[in-house]
């Protein structure tokens, strides 16, 4: 079995082969401009646990989230690839259709044995929670994929990449307020995605956000909230929220505008 093959099985690998190119230094990227290191930051400072809970715990934890992410990653390429009824270097419709059904049992197996290793470990508390978690990111990600209307998807994109960065709310910060916490850390990041595909979708072209300076002034809002959260500044959950918000509307404004004009 060669490693493409391997590759609709093995949690990441299908991701590091479609979407970082076998590049390890976009495989860095891929995990540090997402949620990963804020949620175990926002972890660490919250909870206290031993580094040893902390490892464990985000191997488990984002490996289960890959497991059943990159089930749609290979969906979407499936659609990809029939639509232009050819394949890529490295797939093809044949490939897939053949070993898809495979790897959803082998993905499958894999899932039920985290979850029960999380409940061994005592990162995860309910199981319902985790079962919850599966059912809402394939629902949204079904919703996703039926309709064609840009603007529905525009919503259910966002909604799809929240439930993508919470596995840790059905796990460690299953509780208020710290879910509420969790779900303003990761706000910058669904942001920036969302940002992106609004712009790829609606406007044709993502170039404008294809930049350090704007994934830089993600981990600044990022490292904001972080440090409003450790210091505990007075009504600072009000604080946040209200800067998030104007950060996004004073965003859009400046997108929109400059394609009107262009």
């Amino acid at each position: 079995m060669n490693s493409n093959i391997l590759a609709l099985f093995i949690p990441w690998l299908y991701t590091l082969v479609t979407r970082c190119d076998n590049s390890v230094k976009k495989v860095l990227d891929y995990i540090l401009l997402n949620d990963v290191i804020p949620s175990l930051i926002l972890l660490y400072f919250i909870f206290k646990p031993s580094i040893i809970f902390i490892v464990i715990a985000a191997i488990l934890v984002y490996t289960y989230r890959q497991l059943l992410y990159e089930v749609g990653y290979i969906v979407n390429d499936l659609i990809a690839l029939r639509e232009k009824d050819k394949g890529t270097m490295r797939f093809n419709v044949q490939l897939i259709r053949e070993y898809l059904p495979y790897a959803i049992v082998m993905r499958s197996i894999l899932a039920v044995a985290i979850i029960y290793t999380s409940y061994f470990f005592k990162i995860t508390y309910n199981i319902l929670l985790l079962a919850l978690y599966t059912l809402l990111l394939i629902a949204v990600f079904i919703v996703h994929n039926l309709v064609t209307d840009t603007y529905f998807r525009i919503g259910t994109y966002t909604a799809l990449q929240y439930i993508r960065y919470t596995p840790m709310i059905f796990t460690i910060f299953a509780k208020f307020p710290e879910a509420l916490l969790y779900i303003l850390l990761i706000t910058p990041f669904v942001y920036r995605r969302s940002v992106k595909y609004v712009a790829r979708k609606v406007f044709g072209s993502e170039q404008l956000y294809n930049s350090p300076s704007f994934d830089l002034s993600i981990h600044l809002m990022t490292a904001l909230i972080i440090i409003s959260i450790l210091i505990q500044v007075p009504g600072y959950i009000e604080i946040i929220v209200v800067t998030v918000l104007m950060t996004i509307a004073v965003a859009f404004y400046l997108v929109i505008r400059k394609y009107l004009r262009s």
